[in-house]
């Protein structure tokens, strides 16, 4: 019996043991050069190093390589510790198996292995493209463990004329924007210096043509930035703007219920409340970093504050305005007490009394 406890506590010890072995990690990414977008054509390497604890690995798993890149060669370095146990392996092919008889090595210690892919980006202009891919199936334990570099853009010169221009269409509409800025009085220097700017790179991009389309993408991205952030800037002003008309149109109205103008003060106020609520979700959309469209309800906040400004100028010189919108009332009121009055002089005239009326 207590042989068969021991056998058991045995067992279960080594089970834990191969329960807590995980399957590869890493401490840096993959080094990817170029790193950025990239051009057809393009010869792209990719290196990086992983991890691989003792035992977590058996003849049973698998480390398998993918790339997007055209016929890459894959090489790969094994290493116990700082002892070097295979060196030079070569791969080749978009996906490439190692198999887990040639990483098993049992208990002697931790691999390290250093991998590497070079190749080339396709001409068709296929985007976005993953260079280096790691996935390890299955550790002891049953774990999986993946890596994959960031997507990266392939330039298509096919589509270079079509970015070109609309790079310089949304330059133009951004330059229309920022004169009906200027026409409300909102400051939007920093949008016309980035606009300045994004002009500047859109006639480089086009001095370099298709004859250099790495250098010409590279300032057609630069120009995407820079009108990205004017666009955001004025989101931003235009946010700013709405929200102080908005107040301002508070406050007229609280002036206009003060004075009697129970009317236009409810007119306004149900303008206002839906300029409020379209700036609510604007607001929220810009405070995740996305650029809202603000320009029409900033145009209906300034039509409504000046709506509000006018009819508060109105009750302020007129003050007598306001009652006299309920000229029906007033009409009914006076007209009972002329019929009144009259009644009164009749029955006097008369020397009767109430009674003569029925």
């Amino acid at each position: 019996m207590k042989k068969l406890i021991c056998l058991l506590a045995i067992f279960l010890l080594c089970a834990a043991c191969v329960s807590g072995v995980s399957a590869f990690t890493y401490d840096s990414d993959a080094v990817v050069n170029p790193s950025g977008s990239l051009s057809p054509g393009e010869t792209v390497t990719a290196s990086m190093i992983i991890t691989i604890p003792k035992g977590s690995i058996t003849s049973a798993g698998s480390l398998t390589l993918t790339s997007d890149l055209v016929d890459p060669i894959w090489t790969y370095d094994i290493y116990i510790g700082s002892d070097p146990r295979s060196l030079d392996n070569k791969g080749y092919g978009q996906k490439f198996t190692i198999s887990g008889w040639s990483l098993d090595y049992g208990d002697k210690g931790t691999l390290e292995m250093t991998i590497s892919v070079t190749g080339k980006v396709s001409n068709l202009g296929i985007s976005p493209i993953t260079v280096m891919s790691i996935l390890q199936t299955p550790s002891p334990s049953g774990e999986f463990a993946t890596y994959s570099t960031p997507n990266q853009i392939v330039y298509n010169p096919n589509n270079y004329e079509s970015d070109v221009a609309s790079l310089e269409s949304r330059a133009s509409e951004l330059q229309s924007r920022i004169t009906t800025y200027l026409n409300y009085s909102i400051d939007v220097k920093q949008a016309e210096s980035y606009l300045t700017t994004a002009k500047s790179k859109i006639s480089t991009a086009k001095s370099y043509g298709k004859s250099d389309i790495t250098n010409a993408y590279a300032n057609i991205e630069a120009a995407d930035e820079q009108l990205d952030k004017a666009e955001y800037f004025m989101a931003g002003s235009a946010l700013n703007f709405i929200k102080y008309n908005s107040d301002k149109i508070k406050e007229d109205i609280a002036i206009l219920e003060e004075k009697g103008w129970k009317n236009e003060a409810a007119l306004i106020a149900s303008s206002n409340q839906g300029i409020i609520n379209l700036y609510t979700l604007a607001k929220a959309t810009y405070d995740a970093g996305s650029v809202p469209d603000v320009d029409t309800n900033l145009a209906d906040s300034f039509t409504t504050l000046a709506k509000a400004n006018g009819y508060v100028e109105s009750a302020n010189s007129n003050p007598l305005a306001g009652i006299l919108g309920y000229w029906w009332i007033l009409l009914i009121v006076a007209g009972a007490v002329i019929v009144a009055v009259g009644v009164v002089f009749f029955l006097k005239r008369r020397g009767g009394s109430w009674d003569e009326l029925g």
